[in-house]
């Protein structure tokens, strides 16, 4: 499994903050929680990535290295190269996006199916009549509901992904 690295100043006004984005791994949390204090590290949900005091630099980056294979390093981001390609990701992001929607406006004036018959089950008849993005958004609804790091537990966490799987097995998604 890959990581990558990289030291961010949030704002100008607060010293750079050592950042680490990598596939969720129950033992890697466990670790980062056991390992570094409770007010050095936490998780930004929305950015997806452990943010941890720089003075932790050292154990946060030995700890990573431990639990993933491919381990990125990157630089302080804020030089003009960085920048500029930071800001030509984002207007990709944005021209996707834009695309997305204006998909999703001629599904809306496509004619829908009538939904499927399922064997009885109410759990198979919502998962036959969602689309698959209205199915991830869902997967994702329930696994920040049971991570451990929202107040559930990791194998609840568990169980959530072994559902998706079978899901995404059955759908083709």
């Amino acid at each position: 499994m890959k990581a990558t690295i990289w030291t961010q100043r949030p704002n100008k006004d607060q010293s750079p903050s050592l950042c680490i984005r990598c596939p969720y791994d129950a033992q890697f949390v466990s670790a980062i929680k056991r390992e570094l204090p409770a007010g050095t590290r936490w998780f930004d949900p929305k950015r997806k990535l452990w943010i941890v005091d720089l003075a932790y630099h050292t154990e946060a980056e030995a700890i990573v290295r431990k639990h993933y294979e491919d381990v990125t390093v990157v630089e302080e981001i804020g030089s003009k190269t960085e920048a500029a390609e930071i800001t030509r990701l984002l207007k990709d992001v944005a021209r996707l996006k834009r695309n997305l929607d204006t998909e999703r406006e001629k599904a809306k004036r496509l004619p829908r199916p009538s939904p499927p018959r399922s064997n009885g089950s109410p759990y198979d008849t919502l998962v036959k009549v969602l689309g698959k993005a209205e199915l991830k958004k869902l997967y994702h609804l329930a696994v920040q509901c049971s991570h451990p790091d929202h107040g559930g537990d990791t194998r609840t966490a568990q169980e959530v992904n072994l559902a998706w799987e079978k899901i995404r097995e059955e759908q083709g998604i």
